[in-house]
């Protein structure tokens, strides 16, 4: 804790220790070895948290995501509760622009950490996504909705949502944008090996391989390239085209954009 406060008055940062929060991230069978009433011993101004809130996302301690669903899920549907007393009384325009305000910004804020959750995690926002839906093409409660999603709202489904969102940060790093952090990840395959190879102009990115753990393979600087590999090469291609942003987004969400059933 010393050098940490050490290294942020060097940095012209101070730590408030009445905001600081500690929490130990580990799985099922690490966590229950932690004697918290000797940590209190040794660390009794410190307080250790079960979650985390960081800039919005809760982060529990097996990092399941678990308890942010939740509340993503609370907020939606309260949302989607108020909207449904007024929805008469607004127009098409209107009714859309507050579902995209009030519901479907919690559902994009920061989904790319929700890569690799449980299907059954998805679902339950998948259900908020589907609730909106029903509410702006005025379907009733258990009505079928994927298609209406697909041909008259042209959303995508909250695991392709996911999906675009940490492509897009990839396509920032390989186009120089993203944060240095974060390109120092995606790194060509060619630079990386030093020498020729028939891949090269694929543009293919350097993977890294995980262990078993999940929490590891969900890391950014594994699934990121990994992804970006699996596109096709005319969308990795954008990039040496001098291709905007916005056209690799269209492009990628007509890629990702679920094909109607034959």
């Amino acid at each position: 804790l010393e050098e940490l406060h050490q290294w942020m008055r060097s940095n012209r940062l101070k730590l408030n220790p009445d905001k600081t929060q500690f929490i130990w991230i580990g799985n099922q069978y690490q966590l229950p070895k932690i004697d918290y009433q000797l940590l209190s011993v040794h660390f009794p101004d410190t307080t250790f948290q079960r979650s985390v809130v960081d800039l919005g996302v809760v982060l529990d301690q097996q990092l399941t995501m678990s308890t942010y669903v939740g509340n993503i899920c609370r907020s939606g549907f309260y949302q989607l509760r108020q909207l449904r007393l007024v929805r008469r009384n607004l127009s098409e325009e209107t009714a859309a622009m507050l579902v995209h305000a009030f519901v479907l910004s919690k559902i994009d804020y920061c989904n790319a950490v929700l890569f690799g959750i449980t299907k059954q995690q998805l679902t339950r926002v998948q259900s908020v996504l589907n609730a909106a839906a029903r509410l702006l093409l005025r379907i009733p409660k258990f009505g079928h909705i994927s298609a209406g999603i697909r041909d008259e709202l042209h959303w995508l489904p909250v695991e392709q949502r996911v999906l675009f969102k940490v492509i897009v940060l990839v396509w920032n790093c390989v186009t120089g944008t993203g944060p240095s952090y974060l390109r120092e990840l995606c790194i060509s395959k060619s630079n990386s090996s030093g020498r020729s190879l028939r891949s090269d102009d694929k543009y293919f990115l350097k993977e890294t391989f995980s262990k078993n753990a999940t929490k590891q393979k969900r890391a950014f600087s594994v699934v990121g390239p990994a992804i970006w590999n699996k596109l096709p090469l005319e969308l990795r291609l954008l990039q040496l085209n001098h291709g905007s942003t916005a056209l690799f987004k269209n492009n990628l969400k007509t890629h990702l954009f679920p094909k109607p059933e034959s």
